[in-house]
């Protein structure tokens, strides 16, 4: 959402709830919100890793995306959400992807692989290989750590894109608890990035 400015005018809407406010910062994808007075107590009911459908009335008209919550509302009424963007490209992502360099295990027919992701959505990760060891559409066990997220992911997965020995796998049965911890994860190495700029 390029098109958005200071001070314009936001609402968030989650589950049967909407409420409003207005822009007052603005750092890359994240939104920074003053929320109307009568709608504090609502936007109370937000937690962290909330995902909120966000329309904004800018000068080029009504945007609408989708935004997961950052920071809940502080003593200042202000509320944080991170605008998630449509990216385009062959798989079309719907997930904030950052670069990473993590070790994690693949599975596939009983046999388990040591794999090095290179940057991770809550949607998939791309990685390498020392060897090659996967072929397009095979179906493979996602195991990321503990170490990294709180506690091991364990889903199934696809490898949908290679070349050479780099890869792109999507997970099929991902929960919500554990979209969650990668989210945060994803955030979280967001905003460790920037405070080293």
């Amino acid at each position: 959402m390029n098109e958005i400015r200071l001070y314009d005018k936001i609402s968030l809407n989650f589950g049967e709830n909407s409420i409003s406010g207005y822009i007052v910062r603005i750092e890359y994808d994240r939104i920074y919100i003053k929320i109307a007075h009568e709608d504090v107590e609502v936007a109370k009911n937000l937690k962290e890793l909330d995902e909120v459908s966000l329309t904004a009335i800018t000068h080029l008209g009504s945007k609408k995306s989708t935004a997961c919550v950052i920071e809940t509302i502080n003593d200042n009424n202000r509320l944080v959400v991170e605008n998630n963007p449509t990216i385009e490209s062959e798989q079309k992502r719907n997930f904030t992807r950052i670069v990473c360099d993590f070790e994690f295990k693949i599975i596939k027919n009983n046999e388990t692989y040591t794999a090095t992701a290179l940057n991770i959505s809550a949607g998939g990760v791309a990685f390498n290989t020392k060897e090659k060891y996967f072929n397009l559409n095979d179906e493979i066990i996602v195991v990321l750590p503990e170490a990294i997220f709180g506690k091991e992911i364990k889903c199934n997965g696809k490898i949908v894109k290679m070349n050479d020995l780099k890869y792109a796998l999507t997970y099929d049965n991902l929960s919500e608890d554990n979209q969650n911890r990668i989210m945060k994860y994803i955030f979280n190495l967001f905003s460790k990035n920037k405070n080293l700029k």
